[in-house]
C-alpha cells in the first residue's frame, strides 16, 4: 500500500463520507498506595543476553475474576528472573509477546461483543487489565485507589439491525437484501436513524443541478451517487424536499464490510434528519430492477451533467438507534514509580486504545484484533514485565490503556483534559496501534516530534527492527497529547491490513509483531526515562 494511502484509509475508519453533514466535535488526585517492591533498576548497564528470562507465562483467562474495585498488591510478585546488570537491549529482548498474544485472545472473545465503549464489553475489559497489573503488583493511580480513571460519553449504538427491501406494489417483500453484505449504515451528522416506505428516484450526484430536474420528490428514496460536486449538505436540501430515504451507491462493496465509528457529538437529530445507507452498485440495480441500469444512468449524468429518474418501484428501509445516554467508562492507568529523587516526578507514558466498534445486533462481532486488541494488549504486558523482573527506571513509568477512541479519542482526550501527573513534566508518550498484523516489513514511527521519534529509531536499529517514518499523521491518542504540547509518537505496522471488519479477528495477529513493538516500546522508554 502507498504510504500516501495510509493515512486516508486509517482516518476514513473515524468518519464517513460527504454525505452525512457532519458537525464539528468539541475538544474534549491519586491516592497514593504502596509500590512495587525493587530488587534493581537498569540504567543502560552493559550485559548478556544469556541470563534473561522472558515474560512470565500467560496467565489462562478463565482464573481472572475481574474487579470494578481493583487496586493493588502491596508488594510486586516475584521475578521470573533477574534482570539485574542487564544492557537495556538485552532487557527489551526479554519481551517475547507471549502475554500479549493471550490478553488479545481473551480481549476478542466473543463475550466481549467488540468492546464497545459504554458497553458491558468493553468493561469487562477494563475490568481484566486491571486484575492484570493488580497481580503483577503495579501502582494504581486512577479513582479512589483503584486502576481507574472514570468518567461518561455520549453512548450511541444500532437499536436493531437495519433493513433494506424491495416490495411488490401490495406491499409485500420482493426482495430482502442483506447487511454487510448488499449495504451498510451510515452514522454521522444528520445521517441518524429513520424509516422510509416509498417510490425509489435517481437523483445523480445530488447537486443543484440534478434536483433541477425532479419533480416531486414527497416520501420518496433517494439513490445517489456521491461525488466531489455533492452538496455537504445534501442531507437538508434532500429533506426538505420530501425525500424519506437516503441510498448513496459505493463502487466498492468492501467498503459495506466496514462498521465505521460512530461519533456521538457529531451526530444531529432534528426535523432533517434521515436514515442514510450504503449500498453497491449490483444492490442499486436490484432496486433499480428494470426500470434502468446505474450504468445507463451513469452514461446520462457523464453526458448531460445531470440526471433524474422516477420510478414505479417500492422501496422501503428502516434504522433504529438506541437513544443517545450517557454511559460510563473508564482508563486503565498504572504506574511503576521512578527512582531518581530528582527524576521521578516526570513521567513516560505508554499507552493504546482497548476499546473498538462493538457488535451488530444478532449479526457480526468486531473483534478488532488488531485495532486494538493489539496495541492494548502490548502496553498490559509490559506493564507486568517491567513489574514481575521489577525493571526500573529514573523517571516514572506509566502504562494506560484507554478507552472510547473510536468515539472520537474521547478516554486519551478526557486523561489531557484531567492529567493525573502534570503535562508539563511528561517527557514523551508513546502510542501503540494497530500493532499486530500487517504485510509490511516492520512498524511505522511518526515524526510528531522528531526528538521522540528519533530515540524511537535508534532503538528500532539496536534491535534490529525494520522500521520506516512520518507517513500516518493522525487517527490516534497521540493526538490528544500532541494538541497539550506533549512530545509523542506512534507506533503502527506498515501495510496493517483491513481494520473495523469482521476479518480483523485473533486468528490473523502475529504474535512476533507484538513481541517487535513490545521490545521497540520498552528500549524507548528505557532510554526517555534514564536519559
Amino acid at each position: 500500500m502507498k504510504s500516501c494511502l495510509l493515512l486516508v484509509l486509517f482516518t476514513l475508519l473515524l468518519t464517513s463520507c460527504a454525505l452525512t453533514e457532519l458537525a464539528s466535535a468539541p475538544t474534549n488526585t491519586p491516592v497514593a498506595s504502596p509500590a512495587p517492591a525493587v530488587v534493581s533498576t537498569v540504567v543502560n548497564t552493559p550485559g548478556t543476553a544469556n541470563t534473561l528470562a522472558p515474560t512470565r507465562a500467560a496467565t489462562s483467562v478463565n482464573t481472572l475474576v475481574p474487579s470494578r474495585t481493583a487496586t493493588s498488591s502491596a508488594a510486586a510478585t516475584t521475578p521470573s528472573a533477574s534482570l539485574n546488570g542487564a544492557s537495556d537491549v538485552d532487557v527489551a529482548k526479554a519481551f517475547d509477546g507471549a502475554e500479549a498474544y493471550e490478553i488479545v485472545r481473551y480481549f476478542t472473545s466473543k463475550e466481549l461483543a467488540g468492546r464497545k465503549a459504554g458497553a458491558p464489553g468493553a468493561d469487562m475489559a477494563a475490568d481484566y487489565a486491571a486484575k492484570k497489573l493488580q497481580a503483577a503488583g503495579l501502582k494504581p493511580v486512577g479513582d479512589n485507589g483503584t486502576f481507574f480513571q472514570t468518567f461518561t460519553l455520549p453512548f450511541i449504538d444500532l437499536a436493531e439491525a437495519p433493513t433494506l427491501k424491495l416490495l411488490n406494489a401490495d406491499g409485500s417483500v420482493k426482495r430482502e437484501f442483506k447487511l454487510r453484505q448488499d449495504f451498510s449504515e451510515i452514522i454521522s451528522g444528520r445521517a441518524t436513524q429513520g424509516q422510509a416506505d416509498g417510490k425509489l428516484v435517481f437523483l445523480g450526484r445530488g447537486t443543484d443541478q440534478d434536483l433541477k430536474l425532479a419533480g416531486d420528490l414527497n416520501n420518496s428514496v433517494a439513490l445517489i451517487e456521491v461525488a466531489p460536486s455533492t452538496p455537504r449538505d445534501l442531507i437538508t436540501r434532500l429533506a426538505t424536499r420530501g425525500v424519506a430515504g437516503i441510498l448513496e451507491v459505493t463502487g466498492n462493496a468492501a467498503n459495506l464490510l466496514v462498521r465505521f465509528s460512530y461519533i456521538p457529538d457529531n451526530l444531529i437529530f432534528d426535523a432533517n434528519s434521515r436514515a442514510v445507507l450504503r449500498v453497491s452498485r449490483e444492490t442499486a440495480d436490484a432496486l433499480l430492477d428494470g426500470s434502468a441500469t446505474l450504468a445507463s444512468l451513469d452514461d446520462q449524468l457523464n453526458r448531460n451533467g445531470a440526471a433524474y429518474l422516477a420510478t414505479n418501484n417500492r422501496v422501503s428501509l428502516s434504522l433504529k438507534l438506541v437513544p443517545v445516554r450517557d454511559a460510563p467508562t473508564q482508563n486503565v492507568i498504572a504506574t511503576i514509580p521512578g527512582t531518581d529523587p530528582t527524576l521521578a516526578n516526570e513521567y513516560v507514558i505508554v499507552g493504546g486504545h482497548y476499546d473498538h466498534v462493538g457488535a451488530d445486533p444478532g449479526g457480526a462481532v468486531f473483534e478488532g484484533a488488531n485495532d486494538n486488541a493489539s496495541g492494548s494488549a502490548d502496553v498490559i504486558a509490559l506493564a507486568e514485565f517491567f513489574a514481575t523482573n521489577n525493571i526500573r527506571a529514573k523517571r516514572t513509568l506509566v502504562f494506560a490503556a484507554w478507552t472510547a477512541e473510536e468515539a472520537g479519542l474521547v478516554g486519551s482526550r478526557y486523561y489531557v483534559g484531567h492529567p493525573i501527573f502534570p503535562l508539563n513534566r511528561t517527557k514523551a508518550y508513546i502510542n501503540l496501534d494497530v500493532v499486530g498484523a500487517g504485510s509490511g516489513a516492520g512498524l511505522i514511527i511518526t515524526n510528531d516530534p522528531p526528538s521522540v521519534a528519533e530515540v524511537a529509531r535508534r532503538a528500532a536499529e539496536d534491535l534490529n527492527i525494520a522500521f520506516g517514518g512520518g507517513e500516518i499523521g493522525g487517527g490516534s491518542d497521540h493526538e490528544s497529547f500532541l494538541q497539550k504540547g506533549v512530545p509523542s509518537t506512534f507506533f503502527i505496522w506498515q501495510r496493517y491490513g483491513d481494520i473495523h471488519v469482521p476479518s480483523d479477528s485473533f486468528d490473523k495477529i502475529d504474535v512476533n509483531k507484538l513481541k517487535l513493538t513490545g521490545q521497540l516500546a520498552a528500549l524507548t522508554m528505557l532510554r526517555i526515562a534514564n536519559q
